[in-house]
């Protein structure tokens, strides 16, 4: 018998394989944080997060009840700055006076764990979207090791308000890339008066419309000449230590204990001059493409934001989490070929793991990683500049 013709070979279904391939990085790092909260609920929740490096108690979202403690002062006129006797534990509002706006809504410390989940829904989402969509699984990984590290968890351990900050610059520079450049700029502005270090992530507006990038840098300096006394106090309240921090300062101490005993200060400013002329030298030798302008405004961001925290202030880890904003760049450059750019992610990994991580008793390890990327992204970031004015 004739074989009966046979139809046409069904075709396969790629309704759904072209979209996942575009986001399996993002795929990935969702899962990622999947397995990470789930690795927390299994060893004990979240007064046993320290297991895993980061620093926890039994009181949820501590550094967010010093917020709604402080609207409950406000709503009764007391003042919460140098002291707020409504925080739990006896802590000054060390933030701008804009955050006790929210105190007319009537709400307080009763809110603290609800707004906390929130916030860390608002911050991962928003990291979520950080990863381009079409990058590799490696990318992904690399993304996913660094937004789950002890720094980067620490500020959704204590609902840290940083993490509405870095919601807002992520807005800021998606805004810049469908070309809502002053709706962009209001972003940003907006970040810079809550909390003042966002307005050094300015580096992707000038990139993009220098008038824009200058009139935000007049008005915060506007709004900081205003509000100078008050701004002196509420930076002289934030809590200074070596403990679960980075910055310049963390050097010079070890430099003026080794060496003759002079103004730490002093080593501050040494120490920044000296690593800017070495990047300004390197900068000659670093090849760095702009072919992806999303990715380098995200670096800009977080490069700047970085740099400058460091140079200026000692900052608790928790703000290493712009530092996410730089790994699709630096991955693209290091696939380019760049080694600065590896030895980049390489100190970024070591900044944001090793601070916390219980079992590394020495301090030099990450202080050691928070220095060699400090003068890693002020390299490229150099080389951006030179790569600019040519």
């Amino acid at each position: 018998m004739p074989r009966r013709a046979l139809g046409p070979a069904a075709a396969p279904d790629l309704s759904l394989r072209a979209p996942l391939a575009r986001h399996r990085a993002r795929l990935l790092v969702v899962a990622a944080l999947g397995g990470y909260f789930g690795l927390v609920a299994g060893l004990g929740g979240y007064a046993r997060w320290g297991r895993i490096g980061v620093s926890s108690s039994s009181f949820w979202f501590g550094d967010l009840a010093s917020v709604t403690s402080a609207w409950e002062c406000a709503r009764r006129g007391v003042p919460v700055v140098p002291a707020n006797p409504c925080d739990p534990f006896g802590r000054p509002a060390n933030y701008p006076r804009l955050w006790l706006l929210p105190a007319h809504l009537g709400l307080g410390q009763g809110d603290t764990f609800a707004l906390g989940l929130a916030l860390a829904g608002v911050y991962l989402l928003a990291a979520v979207l950080v990863v381009p969509a079409g990058e590799r699984l490696l990318g992904g990984a690399l993304y996913a090791a660094a937004l789950c590290s002890p720094a980067a968890m620490l500020g959704v351990e204590r609902g840290n308000v940083d993490l509405t900050l870095f919601a807002l610059v992520v807005a800021a520079v998606g805004l810049a890339g469908r070309r809502r450049l002053v709706a962009s700029a209001l972003c940003l502005l907006v970040a810079a008066l809550l909390k003042l270090f966002p307005v050094f992530g300015v580096g992707y507006l000038l990139r993009r419309a220098r008038r824009l990038g200058a009139a935000v840098l007049a008005a915060f300096a506007a709004y900081a000449l205003a509000l100078e006394r008050e701004l002196r106090q509420v930076v002289s309240a934030v809590p200074q230590g070596d403990r679960f921090s980075y910055g310049i300062r963390r050097v010079s101490e070890w430099v003026g204990a080794h060496t003759w005993s002079g103004s730490l200060r002093a080593w501050d400013a040494v120490l920044v001059v000296a690593a800017l002329v070495v990047a300004l030298a390197g900068a000659r030798r670093v090849a760095v493409a702009t072919d992806a302008p999303r990715e380098l405004d995200l670096f800009l961001a977080g490069a700047g934001i970085y740099v400058c925290t460091y140079a200026l202030a000692r900052n608790f880890d928790y703000r290493l989490a712009f530092l996410v904003l730089c790994v699709p760049q630096l991955v693209r450059w290091a696939r380019q070929g760049s080694r600065l750019a590896a030895v980049a992610i390489a100190a970024a990994l070591g900044a944001l793991w090793l601070d916390e991580w219980s079992p590394l008793a020495s301090p030099a390890p990450p202080v050691l990683a928070q220095l060699v990327l400090f003068g890693a992204l002020l390299t490229l970031l150099a080389g951006l500049l030179r790569a600019a004015a040519r």
